[in-house]
């Protein structure tokens, strides 16, 4: 029997990574376990037994690619999952703030808004300390390695971690599989970075493959912005505090973004570019948590930004930048109409701390909304990128009368160019076939044309597919 691959997640959609090799010997390695992401549903099975499974490596530590890891556990998987220690540290904040979260919905679909109060209140106290304990249990099974080291991990299996600039400790996947009398080399990208990222690393070289499994986000689109960071960040707290009274509010992801987004406020602050008496905010407790993380990977962060820490002592903060530390201070802030630049979760719009300020400000045409992340569709922050003139927010009806603002200088995903470089270092005449993931159908569409042009064999598997590999 030929080695066996199948997509059973992020397949013909952006999240929900989740990608399984197995070997003619019937060794199983599972490549990311994440939950789908932005309002698509989740599928309650996961295709496969997960008692099947002997290894799993998590390429990074977002949670469309690690927040099913929990479940996979439950249900009876025993074997290590393999990643970075940035990834392991990263996670472990991310895993067991899920679990609340998951917990507080689980209750609320439960009992509904409103009735049956104590016992919902019940429910949620129960399922929140078994999906901690799920949390809890998963992570003792992480097990870190060193980025650019190839492991043997068993007789017919060597793996290494190549850097990806996607976020602090993301790789991609490098595999080396003895089976059948032959070696087949295979390629996971996970999530492809870009270079020159604030604050991180750029994505170092990555070898040739026989078979490579690509995310492809930004398959026909490039990014449109060149002007530096700094620039682009200074150019828009003008445009939205210009006007008396304005606010700047940026969604952005707990985790990667949030840091990239305050390295270029703190540049601009020492620059003494920021606006004189306005306060900056972070109000995400999992950004205060993550942050302290970064702080404690010196190592693993880009040049620019070690140079920041000899230079200030931080590259995160400064001193005008709050830290909100509880819900108190953020309805507080939320409804001030004074101008401040604020930075809040979730992204994407769909939970945390955003919706407070959005309920107070979408309908403050002096407020302008900066996205810098990606919007999956069925998101929040997608209807109001669409142009919905109202949107419901934690069951209130908002008119939308704020400014909507973006840019793709944050952008952790490498566009059309870069994942075609990518793909591209095999020669078509030594890698057999490209898998494209994690993309939305145009998308993965838009990349499989211009890779067929050049000759590569490219398929867009569907969930659960299976390829026999030769």
């Amino acid at each position: 029997m030929a080695i066996q691959f199948t997509s059973w997640g992020a397949a013909r959609q952006v999240t929900g990574s989740m990608h399984l090799l197995r070997f003619s010997d019937g060794f199983t390695v599972l490549v990311d376990c994440g939950l789908v992401m932005g309002g698509r549903s989740q599928d309650p099975l996961f295709g496969f037994e997960p008692t099947s499974i002997d290894l799993v490596i998590l390429t990074h530590a977002h949670m469309d690619h690690s927040g099913r890891l929990p479940e996979l556990v439950r249900e009876g998987y025993k074997g290590e999952i393999l990643c970075t220690e940035p990834t392991l540290e990263l996670s472990a904040l991310l895993l067991r703030d899920s679990a609340h979260l998951q917990a507080k919905r689980m209750a609320s679909d439960q009992h509904g808004r409103g009735k049956g109060r104590k016992k919902g209140e019940q429910a949620f106290k129960k399922l929140a300390h078994r999906l901690e304990q799920d949390a809890e249990h998963c992570l003792r099974s992480f097990h870190a390695l060193r980025i650019n080291k190839t492991y043997r991990i068993r007789e017919n299996l060597r793996l290494r971690f190549i850097p990806c600039s996607h976020l602090l400790g993301a790789v991609s996947v490098y595999l080396e599989i003895d089976d059948s009398g032959r070696t087949t080399r295979f390629g996971f990208s996970g999530d492809l970075g870009r270079f020159g990222y604030p604050g991180l690393p750029d994505p170092a070289p990555f070898p040739e493959v026989d078979y490579l499994i690509c995310e492809s986000t930004y398959g026909g689109i490039q990014h449109k912005e060149t002007r530096p960071a700094a620039d682009v960040v200074l150019g828009m707290i003008r445009d939205a505090l210009g006007q008396e009274g304005g606010k700047l509010i940026v969604p952005a992801f707990s985790v990667g973004r949030t840091q990239a987004f305050l390295m270029i406020l703190h540049q601009l602050f020492e620059k003494g570019l920021l606006p004189e008496e306005v306060p900056v905010f972070v109000d995400s407790p999992m950004a205060i948590l993550s942050t302290e993380v970064y702080r404690n990977m010196e190592d693993w962060l880009s040049q620019e930004a070690r140079n920041m820490i000899k230079m200030y002592g931080d590259v995160f903060s400064f001193e005008r930048l709050r830290f909100v530390q509880n819900m108190g201070q953020s309805r507080k802030i939320a409804a001030d109409y004074r101008p401040s630049i604020l930075v809040s979760a979730s992204g994407m719009l769909d939970g945390g701390r955003i919706h407070t300020h959005l309920k107070e400000q979408l309908q403050n045409p002096k407020a302008c909304i900066l996205f810098i992340g990606y919007l999956a569709e069925g998101s929040l922050g997608r209807q109001l990128a669409d142009g919905a003139s109202h949107v419901t927010v934690d069951g209130r009806t908002v008119m939308v009368r704020a400014k909507l603002c973006y840019t793709d200088i944050f952008s952790g995903h490498a566009d059309h160019r870069g994942l075609m470089d990518f793909a591209t270092k095999t020669s078509k005449d030594v890698l057999k076939q490209i898998f494209l993931v994690h993309g939305e159908p145009d998308r993965m569409e838009d990349l499989a044309q211009d890779l067929r042009n050049q000759g590569y064999r490219v398929e867009l598997p569907l969930r659960g597919q299976v390829f026999e590999l030769d």
